[in-house]
């Protein structure tokens, strides 16, 4: 299967374990795990490097040591807040329109 060699937000956010959202968020902040690219308006993650920061590594020459990622960013309460801000928003919106729906 040939991988795309830049994956969308949404993509990286899913692999990362975390909600489109707050991927979207930490990138605002500079607070993403690896660089974020913008292409007009559009962003886009670069799979090597996503690939990296989950310590798939890249390869080098035979016997050369792959390079250590950063660590992760530390988690603010802020962060955690807003996080489950998106969690409840979500589920609101989810309610309502299951309401709408029925009649």
């Amino acid at each position: 299967m040939n991988d795309p060699a830049l994956l969308t937000m949404s993509e990286a956010s899913d692999i990362l374990g975390i909600s489109r959202s707050t991927g979207y968020r930490l990138a605002r902040r500079g607070a993403f795990p690896v660089p974020v690219l913008r292409v007009g308006r559009l962003q886009r993650v670069a799979r090597h490097q996503l690939n990296q920061y989950l310590g798939g590594g890249v390869a080098g020459a035979p016997g050369e040591p792959t390079p250590a990622a950063d660590p992760p960013p530390a988690v603010t309460a802020a962060d955690l807040f807003d996080a489950f801000v998106d969690l409840v928003a979500d589920r609101v919106v989810a309610k309502l329109d299951e309401r709408a729906a029925q009649g």
